[in-house]
Parts: C-alpha cells; sequence; structure tokens
C-alpha cells in the first residue's frame, strides 16, 4: 500500500506518516526495507508502549 494511502487511513499527511516511520525506526521498532516495505522487528514490545 502506497504511503499516501497509508496516511489518509491513519488521517495524516504522508510527510507525519515518514516523521513516524523514521522514529519507530530509530526506536528499533521497525526496518524499513524498501519505499514499498517495512518489518516490524518487535511487535509485542510496541504493544506494550502504546498501553503505557
Amino acid at each position: 500500500m502506497p504511503r499516501h494511502e497509508l496516511a489518509n487511513l491513519f488521517g495524516t499527511t504522508r510527510e507525519t506518516l515518514s516523521r513516524k516511520f523514521s522514529k519507530l525506526q530509530t526506536e528499533g521498532f521497525i526496518t524499513i526495507i524498501s519505499p514499498k516495505q517495512l518489518l516490524i522487528l518487535d511487535k509485542l514490545r510496541h504493544h506494550s508502549t502504546l498501553e503505557n
């Protein structure tokens, strides 16, 4: 799914989505493999962070 469609799905802009993806990558939650692929590295860690 293209980033602009993901951004629309989440109700944000493509630029904001890109910043959030960069932050998630820096924090070790995801790896951006290519512009069309990302890998979620630690789903359980991410879930517990959202709950806190």
